[in-house]
């Protein structure tokens, strides 16, 4: 059964390799937030949820808030954005653990 077109625009697949500056936003961030840093250390285990409540919420702001290509699309919803970019930071922390 054929289903109508959803009216809300997807929100595309994120290219981190060729979008540079979503993952330098997010260096930026993490320099800036101590606080973000032992958050981000943590994020694999239940020590993140308690190290600094709302992390995620405003390192996701401060990545796409004002980009061209996904701002908008943030702004209509920002928990989407937010699992994105907590599953980047897992890939992250896991490729620098294990070089």
């Amino acid at each position: 059964m054929d289903r109508p077109a959803d009216t809300k625009c997807a929100t595309p697949q994120m290219d981190w390799i060729g979008r540079p500056d979503l993952t330098q936003r997010i260096v930026d961030f993490l320099r800036a937030n101590p606080y973000a840093r032992a958050w981000a250390y943590h994020i694999d285990s239940d020590t993140a949820c308690r190290t600094a409540k709302g992390t995620l919420d405003k390192m996701t702001k401060y990545v796409f808030d004002e980009d061209i290509e996904f701002g908008e699309r943030y702004k209509e919803d920002a928990v989407k954005f937010q699992r994105r970019l907590r599953a980047q930071l897992g890939r992250y922390i896991f490729k620098f653990v294990l070089d």
